[in-house]
């Protein structure tokens, strides 16, 4: 019993978990949007994911202050195994390293630097700039993470363009965005459909982080108590399936092919199910509550569209 807690944690904390999350939303994107993902990009999401994950959290666990402030199980699970979280995060960059090379050999010299740039850089530099100090306020250096409110919005946004805009771009070969589209087309009203989904998939971990950082953590729950963080989480998610009709409606594919409507059923249950997931977020519940179930929604969500793919 012991072994397998152990293993579940090391599955849990390590971030694998994290891991498969985002390769679950890259292949919901192909399946939702009928794009052929090249295996590259599966590999240069993954290993970023996973670096990107444990490199601010290695970053806490080496300042003792952070990790006398977080007494969380992750925190002291992740102190107590850095050392082996850093070379698995450097495998992981070896890793992400060899899908560039795909890329590189896909793309060629003449595409693969502007791709590189615009995909990568955008959700890698909000990233680190999330995880590391850089901006000076009275005499200490904060991360974006620190500022106000802005934390679940910066998550949201990363996480959509990496499991939407780049999977769906590298799968057209194109990383032109005309203007129109922007509102308008089925690839970017699945971005800001995942965009409400995954900004809705924050909120608990606010309603988390109360336990820890009290009342003066300047987050949603605080502002709009537990209660209404929670009745605004469960609006965005709906919101989600809500857009997805709209696009299908005014591009009459719900009526031409039978499985966008499957895909929309099985969307709407999920939202559902996520609804009643979040309504029990609570800042007594454990860590596992959060990190297991909430974010295994993410999960849950590719095999909804999968099973509505297949009985379409």
């Amino acid at each position: 019993m012991r072994s397998l807690r152990a293993a579940f944690d090391f599955y849990l904390y390590s971030n694998l978990h994290m891991t498969l999350c985002a390769l679950a939303l890259t292949a919901n994107t192909g399946l939702l949007l009928n794009l052929n993902i090249p295996l590259f990009v599966y590999l240069c999401i993954g290993s970023g994911t996973f670096f990107l994950y444990n490199i601010q959290r290695l970053y806490a666990s080496w300042n003792l202050a952070e990790v006398e402030k977080h007494t969380t199980e992750r925190h002291f699970w992740i102190a107590k195994n850095r050392t082996a979280l850093t070379v698995l995060s450097i495998c992981s960059v070896i890793t992400g390293l060899l899908g560039c090379l795909f890329w590189f050999q896909q793309a060629g010299s003449e595409y693969f630097f502007s791709e590189l740039i615009y995909l990568i850089g955008i959700p890698a530099l909000i990233s680190l700039a999330y995880a590391l100090p850089f901006i000076p306020f009275k005499k200490r250096w904060l991360r974006l993470r620190d500022l106000p409110f802005i934390k679940i919005f910066l998550i949201a946004f990363v996480w959509a363009w990496v499991t939407v805009t780049i999977p769906e771009r590298l799968a057209l070969k194109t990383i032109q965005i005309a203007i129109p589209e922007v509102l308008f087309s089925e690839h970017t009203s699945w971005f800001w459909a995942s965009f409400s989904f995954l900004l809705a998939l924050t909120i608990p971990f606010d309603i988390r982080d109360i336990r820890i950082d009290g009342a003066d953590l300047k987050v949603l729950p605080v502002l709009l108590g537990v209660r209404g963080a929670k009745w605004l989480s469960a609006c965005l998610l709906l919101l989600c399936p809500a857009i997805w009709f709209f696009y299908l409606v005014k591009s009459s594919l719900i009526r031409e092919y039978p499985e966008h409507f499957a895909m929309l059923i099985g969307l709407s249950l999920w939202a559902l199910i996520a609804v009643v997931v979040v309504s029990f977020a609570s800042p007594k519940r454990h860590e596992y509550y959060f990190s297991f179930w909430v974010d295994g929604l993410l999960i849950l969500l590719w095999l909804f569209t999968w099973l509505a793919s297949l009985l379409a």
